[in-house]
């Protein structure tokens, strides 16, 4: 929505920029829920039924490979699995971000790191404990910038700052050119808005949360359960296919 100066009193436009500011909060807040709480909770079920299934169809994966290595005497690659299961959550929800965050400046690596600090520093000095009695405001986004901050993404930060630390900036700015500034924040803001939003929309789409309304349906587990078992199957053919054409050319 477009908004002319002339058309809005500083008070509509001061009211328009708090509840967009809250809306935005909501957004920010419900991306860093979906993270750190219904991701974790869907995996742990998830795993909990099919689990042993998937740790089967992975251990025949890597017998397949092995076995490929060793005939087609295909060098290997190393992989450190420890920590899969998080890393796989970590590059699921960066992905997401990093393909609606894309901007002409990110090549500045010293840049961007010198302003993730700035910014970390700016809002932890606003919202932190010791020097600011609010403690709603310390709930609302302490654990979520520092989520962003060890991301080190950017973006977030900066939609942070933009909520946390608006009104430091509005009272640098002249009368005259208040409303500017307040219409300038509307479009900001509503295109953040757009942006997560769709964000959000894209991750319900990713594995595990397309499974969030099938892991109490005991007809589709049984289903998900023979296409898991068939994907073993298939592998198991192609393992004794490789050993048995490996055997006859050894044979000869």
């Amino acid at each position: 929505m477009q908004y002319k100066v002339n058309n809005f009193t500083t008070k509509e436009l001061k009211e328009k920029i708090i509840n967009l500011k809250i809306e935005l909060q909501k957004i920010l807040g419900n991306w860093f829920y979906l993270k750190n709480v219904i991701y974790p909770q869907l995996e742990y079920k998830y795993n909990q039924i099919f689990g042993d299934l998937e740790k089967e169809l992975e251990q025949k994966k890597e017998i397949l490979k092995n076995l490929k290595q060793q005939i087609f005497k295909i060098k290997p690659i190393y992989n450190n699995n420890s920590e899969e299961e998080d890393t796989y959550r970590i590059d699921l929800f960066n992905k997401i971000e990093n393909s609606f965050n894309s901007t002409k400046f990110d090549n500045f690596e010293l840049n961007i790191n010198y302003e993730i600090s700035y910014i970390y520093r700016t809002i932890t000095k606003k919202i932190h404990p010791d020097t600011n009695p609010d403690p709603e405001l310390y709930h609302n986004f302490w654990h979520n910038v520092q989520d962003a901050y060890k991301a080190k993404n950017i973006h977030k930060l900066r939609l942070f700052h933009k909520l946390i630390c608006f009104e430091d900036y509005i009272e640098l700015v002249t009368a005259r050119n208040k409303n500017r500034a307040f219409i300038e924040t509307i479009s900001e803001l509503e295109k953040s808005i757009e942006i997560e939003k769709k964000k959000i929309t894209k991750l319900m789409m990713q594995e595990p949360f397309i499974f969030q309304n099938q892991l109490d349906n005991e007809e589709w587990i049984e289903k998900r359960k023979s296409q898991i078992n068939m994907k073993i199957e298939e592998i198991n053919k192609k393992i004794d296919q490789l050993k048995y054409s490996n055997f006859d050319y050894s044979s000869n």
